[in-house]
């Protein structure tokens, strides 16, 4: 059992890392914000994950609803937040605020949320 749990946590850590793209080719050029959201899944009885609570459903209805909107904002998938009895937990990035306790009901704050935060992502 604890080879198949260390190959299903490898296969969501090369799942979610072989999504990430190149932010930028040039250096000057602003860091495009996106949603990272965290898919982890703790193994064991009573172990809280982002996973185990739906957040992998959650990402296909953030996304569907970017879409309706004709919003072009990535979804990305972290293994970990460092959250987990938080969960569903995700975060605008770069540097921006952290959603704790997320439900479908939550996906229409946080597109906003997402449309006005400003940071500076100049590198």
């Amino acid at each position: 059992m604890v080879a198949i749990i260390r190959l299903l946590v490898g296969q969501h850590y090369l799942q979610a890392f072989s999504q990430f793209q190149p932010l930028t080719t040039n250096m000057s050029k602003k860091i495009q914000k996106r949603l990272v959201v965290c898919v982890n899944e703790r193994f064991g009885i009573g172990q809280k994950s982002c996973a185990g609570r739906g957040s992998r459903e959650l990402i296909q209805k953030i996304r569907r609803q970017l879409a309706e909107r004709q919003l072009d904002y990535p979804v990305t998938e972290q293994v970990c937040l460092g959250r987990c009895e938080q969960g569903i937990v995700l975060r605008i990035a770069p540097g921006g605020p952290f959603f704790t306790g997320v439900k479908p009901r939550d996906i229409p704050t946080i597109i906003q949320a997402l449309q006005h935060f400003t940071a500076d992502a100049s590198i």
